[in-house]
Parts: structure tokens; sequence; C-alpha cells
């Protein structure tokens, strides 16, 4: 399982991404920001509009809701 750890779009704060594909959405843990993976190589992110999709936490060990 590949790890890819990219700078939040907003905020900079670090997130990693376990095993990441096209089309999974990610929480930045630092602001709270929704992303959506539209590139894996390079990594790239989006503002994430569709939240009826797939959403995980950028780091799965915080508890969710805060």
């Amino acid at each position: 399982m590949a790890t890819l750890v990219t700078a939040c779009p907003i905020c900079e704060g670090l997130i990693e991404l376990r095993d990441p594909r096209k089309g999974l959405r990610v929480e930045c843990p630092d602001c709270q920001g929704l992303w959506m993976v539209t590139s894996v190589s390079p990594l790239k992110l989006e503002v994430a509009l569709d939240m009826e999709n797939e959403t995980i936490r950028a780091d799965p060990s915080d508890e969710w809701p805060r």
C-alpha cells in the first residue's frame, strides 16, 4: 500500500494519503477542507463538490465526527 503526502491547497497542512486513487475524497486534518484526488502521479487535489461519494479523513485515527 503506497502512502503519499501533499500540502493542503488552503492551509498548507500536510495531508497523508494511504493508497490514493483518482476520485478519492479526503479531509485536511488542519482546516477540514474537503478535497478530491484528481491525479495520483503527480498527486493533485481539487475541491470536492459532490459529497455523496466516499470521503475519508486524512488521518483515519481521528474520531468522526469531531
